[in-house]
């Protein structure tokens, strides 16, 4: 996917997933916002301990989507996301990345979430 088609996709809308080998269905292992000033929120499933970890995110003009959790480059991950059927694949181009699939989910779910609490 380019840069202009992602950043359409993801800016202020959810990423939600469940690993390399898995399609993506409810419950989530994650759920990652896209905020629409680069901030990046992405939480992890109650079993892995439901951490929530917040950082930023980018579009590369090679059409990457990179993300940043830390302070350092070295926590820094890029991908390549290709649309299959009804999810999306995102494959690691360099960095502090895993490969995966993922679905899109309208809004903030982290906000639904949190308020379920």
């Amino acid at each position: 996917m380019g840069q202009a088609a992602l950043k359409t996709l993801l800016t202020g809308n959810s990423l939600a997933g469940n690993g390399k080998d898995k399609i993506p269905a409810e419950p989530y292992d994650w759920i990652a916002f896209y905020g629409r000033d680069g901030m990046l929120e992405m939480r992890l499933k109650p079993a892995w301990g439901g951490k929530k970890f917040v950082g930023r995110w980018w579009l590369m003009e090679d059409g990457q989507i990179c993300r940043n959790f830390g302070t350092t480059r070295q926590q820094e991950g890029c991908w390549r996301m290709y649309r299959e059927a009804h999810t999306l694949r995102f494959v690691p181009s360099r960095g502090k990345a895993v490969e995966g699939n993922a679905i899109m989910l309208p809004g903030n779910q982290l906000v639904r979430i949190d308020a379920k609490k």
